[in-house]
């Protein structure tokens, strides 16, 4: 990471992003599922073929993602992947995308963005890849135990789980952290601009609200309204904000996580 840093980004902050690869397809998965005590719950399966890609990618500090669906897993559809990472990354800031050792993601052929460097994660370690949870958080919620009649059908179901999972940014963070990657950032970045707190100010249904960035083990609030990682949303008028835009009780937090 100090490598990176000094040879690719002199002077810049560095945002830690993850990356990889799902198959969606019509032979689908069946995941657990609630139901009354006693009973033997049924769930549709289809033996069909047909499937598409979710090419994901995570920012868990800056609670952000990137993501393109598409037909195959190959350098070009990687190209054009990291594309559109390099344009969620920060204004003045550099990429370090972590991924895997696939050959689409070191191939010689890759067209890398200049705001992005790519460090390969040890071979047969997706423990260490915060998305593979990612995927199987979406499954769980939005694409498992369904029938997808068409190709047309599958993309449409991948992009409305990903633009879920983009509307619920506190659970990107909260599935995606990983406090060595942010260590190894802290140490190879600029003290002065990875140590300090950093308020983004995003809407979200309507509601302007304030994330507070992870700092070390804790949160960093200088305004005083963080008290856990749990409690990462604020409205402005200091209560907490729910994803639907509402407001809840400041003292019962967990509403503003469902």
């Amino acid at each position: 990471m100090a490598q990176i840093a000094a040879r690719d980004a002199p002077g810049k902050p560095i945002e830690i992003w993850f990356e990889d690869e799902a198959r969606i397809g019509q032979k689908n998965k069946i995941t657990r599922r609630w139901a009354r005590r006693g009973t033997r719950p049924t769930a549709p399966r289809d033996q069909r073929t047909c499937s598409a890609y979710i090419f994901g990618a995570i920012c868990p500090a800056a609670a952000k993602g990137a993501a393109l669906v598409l037909p195959r897993c190959t350098t070009a559809a990687m190209t054009l992947h990291l594309a559109e990472i390099s344009q969620a990354v920060a204004p003045g800031a550099h990429a370090v995308v972590l991924l895997d050792q696939a050959g689409w993601h070191l191939s010689a052929t890759l067209t890398v963005p200049a705001n992005i460097s790519l460090m390969a994660l040890p071979a047969k370690s997706p423990e260490l890849n915060p998305v593979e949870n990612i995927w199987q958080f979406i499954r769980e919620n939005w694409l498992s135990n369904r029938v997808f009649a068409s190709y047309r059908d599958i993309l449409d179901h991948c992009c409305y789980a990903w633009n879920r999972l983009i509307d619920q940014p506190w659970h990107i963070t909260s599935i995606g952290l990983r406090d060595w990657a942010h260590r190894a950032a802290q140490a190879a970045g600029p003290p002065e601009k990875l140590r300090q707190a950093v308020h983004l100010v995003v809407p979200v249904a309507g509601v302007i609200v304030r994330y507070i960035r992870p700092h070390g083990r804790g949160w960093i609030d200088t305004g005083g309204c963080c008290r856990s990682p749990l409690s990462r949303w604020r409205g402005l008028s200091g209560q907490w904000a729910s994803a639907s835009g509402s407001f809840c009780d400041r003292n019962r937090p967990n509403e503003a996580m469902s």
